[in-house]
């Protein structure tokens, strides 16, 4: 997840043991201010950082480049960001989409109203998978010059 930290700022996230992610739900203050005093954020240790810490001193330099909007800007609109992508098979996106599923009329599974099962795949014949909306980095697309 991104977050634009704010001077003294704390924030504490809850993990989710079943989906293996952060949960939704915010800790409250209560909980923020005792994870606070267990943790005694003094000693915390300073090598601690999404990089290497011998790049230490070219991400801190980077820093300055990127502000709050910047952070909105990127942030997935799910608010989560993986290491892997959240790719969906384009049978599942079209089923997720009641509407267009309607339009369509297909089916993912099979029976007397539905004979076929809609199958969409490459030259290869692998599966075409996208990024699950909502869970892409929102990059701004780089100007060509002329």
């Amino acid at each position: 997840f991104f977050h634009n930290f704010k001077s003294e700022e704390i924030v504490v996230k809850k993990w989710d043991k079943q989906k293996e992610t952060f949960s939704d739900e915010v800790a409250s203050d209560e909980e923020a201010v005792t994870f606070e005093l267990r943790l005694n954020l003094k000693n915390i240790d300073s090598t601690l950082g999404p990089y290497p810490f011998e790049n230490y001193r070219s991400w801190y330099a980077l820093t300055d480049f990127i502000n709050g909007q910047t952070v909105e800007r990127l942030n997935p609109l799910k608010g989560k960001i993986s290491a892997q992508a959240e790719l969906v098979s384009m049978e599942t996106c079209l089923m997720e989409n009641e509407e267009l599923n309607a339009t369509v009329g297909c089916s993912n599974s099979v029976d007397r109203e539905h004979p076929v099962r809609t199958r969409f795949v490459d030259q290869q014949g692998l599966p075409i998978m996208k990024i699950r909306d909502g869970y892409e980095i929102r990059f701004l697309a780089i100007p060509q010059l002329n």
